[in-house]
């Protein structure tokens, strides 16, 4: 679940027009779909992915594409689904995240977000979150790459003491 922050703040930015990637279907999948205009989730577990396709149903969520993809060529390769520039929203929050994020940074509009939820694992911000990755050690493996790219963007960070999630907003070019 995303820090409480954050999900203030998605509450007021998202726009009943936006175009959304989900990479970690969840019980906020279903709270995204009923804010925004088209949400793809993308899913490696089965039995998640059916529990969630079972959810949006039961609601009758019609804007939503539940997507399930094991293996991590296939995860990330969603991404190829999209043209740059066209998405206003992207949560990572599944998966080998920092492949994710390194592919979407593209696809993201100009002033659109990207959240990453349990950065703390992966880029050190310098909060003192419980188990928050120290700054000296740098930003995980898989994120180096993305993380001198996020450099460039305006980053909102939010902490609730014991996990973090950032919210990055692309600069317009």
């Amino acid at each position: 679940m995303l820090v409480p922050y954050s999900i203030r703040f998605l509450d007021a930015y998202l726009k009943p027009t936006d175009i959304a990637l989900e990479w970690g279907s969840g019980v906020i999948t279903i709270w995204f779909a009923k804010r925004i205009g088209s949400l793809t989730s993308v899913e490696n577990n089965p039995l998640w992915h059916d529990r969630i396709s079972n959810q949006l149903e039961r609601n009758s969520i019609k804007n939503t594409t539940l997507l399930l993809r094991i293996s991590d060529e296939s995860y990330v390769g969603a991404a190829d689904d999209f043209q740059e520039d066209s998405l206003d929203f992207v949560l990572v929050d599944g998966r080998w995240r920092g492949k994710c994020v390194d592919v979407i940074m593209e696809k993201i509009r100009p002033g659109g977000i990207l959240v990453i939820d349990d950065s703390h694992r992966y880029i050190p911000l310098g909060f003192k979150a419980m188990y928050a990755r120290p700054v000296s050690q740098g930003p995980r493996g898989d994120f180096v790459h993305a993380y001198e790219k996020l450099k460039k963007w305006r980053l909102l960070r939010t902490c609730d003491g014991i996990k973090e999630t950032i919210i990055c907003i692309k600069p317009h070019k």
